[in-house]
């Protein structure tokens, strides 16, 4: 095996010793099978002994050796040592020494969490029997190792004020939850007393989890099941959203006749009118009915003529994609939209969809993969023109942007670098990155129904993210989702700054 040496940085705390944290650069050996943690062992050998991390199993099985790995948690003895990684305590947790920190946890038993032994179904010789889908839900849940990643990467971190018990806790909810020998009703209280409907969704604790459990999926459980359990606590905003789009398909109680208005004075086509195009354009619900989001519509309408896509409406007979339904947990409500929606696009026999919000592009590409429409966000779609050169930029535009990368493009799409290649062509336009960027994004807190929800977490997450793009210096902060726009607004006010919320798409037309 073929051995090397690469430089990596060590986050050093000592209290005793030190009155602030610091970083450490060791020259380590690396190679093929060399981990973070045989890095932290050779440094602990050959450097510094009172180096503080801890380890047990060494095989991903105990959780114990989690870590921040270039601003990711993740098992040390899983993660490969590479040149100039960055390796830090984990996020969240007050740090007791170095890579030590306090695992505080609320004590779920103490807070009544417990079983009662009930009868279930059985099978032979009297053995208990779980159906097999249920059966297989209790199984993941079981499959925690406790290694707090996922609290780490949740962006309620941040929140020094708030409910929310935070993933890792929910899981152990929802695992108590789906066992028939467990009173539903106790744990189901318990996850609403604990802040259930803060969860925004943005799958960042799904996506470090070392074991694959999908806690972002085990709480929207719990928030369905909540939907169907009378005399639970449900927020009346989300009852009143759901209720609008089953009453009006829109979850912001406008009439349906309103819904395609804004493409009123655009020579934009129809399809409900028999008219043809090569591509629907799903507007989507915020840019059919708040204003600022329908100058947006408007903007990308014309752009979309601009650079020769062929583009039709569904006018007011557009419906609702079903995303609030479905990841605030009420799965019957959005399943019901989606065959509907499905009945709909078959009728005007639409096969490719460009879409103005990130959780339409989701629902649609992901969600209803097995349809087989091609579908693409905006963003996309101008890169595609930028790199035919069909988008060709003659205005400066003289502001420093920092890209929100939405949760739904971003980690639940993959889209990052399109949005990116856009603005970076842009002339006079300077690209900085926030603290949180790409697959690590600080989400707004407008998924989950947090768009449509008071959250009593404090900061809110918006603040914080306005501030961060404040620190890496933009004066204009580039979204690609109407949430991600409103809600950052909304923050910009909040904190009376200065900087600007402006959709890709709109410095995209500034330098046209």
């Amino acid at each position: 095996m073929t051995t090397h040496f690469i430089e990596i940085k060590v986050f050093r705390f000592d209290p005793d010793s030190n009155d602030k944290p610091g970083y450490e650069t060791y020259r380590v050996p690396a190679g093929n099978g060399v981990m973070v943690l045989d890095a932290l062992s050779y440094i602990r050998e050959n450097y510094d002994p009172a180096l503080r991390f801890r380890h047990s199993c060494h095989m991903g099985k105990c959780g114990s050796c989690a870590v921040m790995v270039n601003g990711k948690p993740g098992l040390a003895c899983w993660e490969l040592a590479v040149d100039g990684m960055v390796v830090e305590p984990l996020r969240g947790f007050p740090v007791i020494a170095d890579l030590v920190v306090e695992r505080t946890e609320v004590d779920l038993v103490k807070e009544g969490l417990v079983y009662q032994r009930r009868a279930v179904r059985t099978g032979e010789k009297g053995i208990e029997r779980l159906p097999v889908p249920l059966q297989r839900d209790l199984d993941e849940t079981r499959t925690c190792i406790n290694c707090l990643s996922c609290v780490s990467a949740c962006p309620y971190v941040y929140a020094e004020e708030k409910e929310f018990i935070g993933p890792k806790q929910m899981v152990e909810i929802a695992r108590h939850t789906y066992d028939p020998r467990q009173e539903e009703g106790r744990s189901l209280n318990i996850a609403v007393y604990h802040g259930l409907w803060d969860c925004v969704a943005c799958r960042a604790c799904t996506d470090v989890c070392p074991q694959k459990v999908d806690a972002r999926q085990r709480i929207l459980d719990l928030k369905s099941k909540v939907m169907e359990q009378p005399g639970l606590e449900l927020p009346r905003q989300i009852r009143r959203m759901n209720e609008s789009i089953i009453t009006l398909g829109n979850p912001y109680h406008y009439p349906r006749t309103d819904k395609g208005r804004w493409v009123e004075g655009l020579a934009v086509k129809d399809l409900t009118r028999g008219d043809r195009a090569d591509w629907l354009y799903f507007a989507g619900c915020a840019q059919s009915f708040d204003p600022r989001d329908q100058a947006v519509a408007c903007g990308l309408a014309r752009l979309f003529q601009i650079i020769g896509l062929d583009i039709g409406t569904l006018g007011i007979e557009e419906p609702c994609c079903g995303d609030p339904a479905k990841y605030s947990g009420e799965e019957s409500l959005a399943n019901h939209v989606q065959e509907k929606n499905m009945e709909l696009l078959a009728k005007y026999d639409v096969t490719r969809l460009v879409t103005t919000c990130p959780h339409g592009y989701y629902r649609f590409s992901k969600d209803w993969a097995a349809q087989g429409w091609e579908v693409k966000h905006y963003t996309q779609v101008l890169a595609g023109a930028l790199k035919e050169e069909r988008l060709i930029f003659k205005n400066p535009v003289k502001r420093t942007v920092a890209y929100h990368d939405s949760c739904y493009l971003g980690r639940y799409g993959g889209v990052y670098e399109e949005p990116r290649r856009v603005l970076r062509a842009i002339p006079g336009l300077k690209l900085v990155e926030m603290k949180d960027n790409r697959d690590q994004s600080l989400c707004c807190g407008g998924g989950g129904g947090g768009s449509f929800l008071d959250i009593k977490a404090r900061p809110r997450l918006s603040w914080v993210r306005v501030k961060q793009a404040i620190e890496a210096g933009a004066d204009t902060i580039a979204v690609s989702c109407p949430f991600c726009r409103a809600i950052l607004e909304d923050a910009v006010k909040a904190l009376e700054t200065t900087i600007e919320v402006k959709h890709v798409s709109e410095l995209v037309s500034l330098a046209l």
